[in-house]
């Protein structure tokens, strides 16, 4: 039985991209820098949910911490495009939860 030839450059290819490191996502590196990116007393009061369609959902405690976050929202997001620069976030939404 004869085996097809296959070229060294798809081989390659297959080995690179099974044994590569997986990049970060967006979500992961918010949550390992979110310490960067809001102040410790902040920290304590919201934590990021969920990301979708390039708006980031942040829970945060109390009506009180939407308020102040509300108002460093362009602050947060320009932190966070520092940080995520391949990803674009183009929005934060908070909202009052658990």
């Amino acid at each position: 039985m004869k085996k097809k030839a296959v070229l060294i450059k798809e081989v390659l290819e297959t080995l690179i991209k099974e044994y590569e490191p997986q990049r970060e996502s967006a979500q992961e590196k918010i949550l390992k820098h979110w310490e960067i990116i809001v102040t410790p007393q902040a920290q304590q009061h919201c934590r990021p949910a969920l990301i979708k369609n390039g708006t980031l959902l942040i829970i945060v405690s109390n009506s009180a911490w939407l308020h102040e976050l509300t108002v460093k929202k362009n602050e947060i997001l320009e932190k966070i495009k520092n940080i995520t620069k391949e990803v674009s976030i183009k929005d934060i939404r908070l909202k009052i939860g658990k």
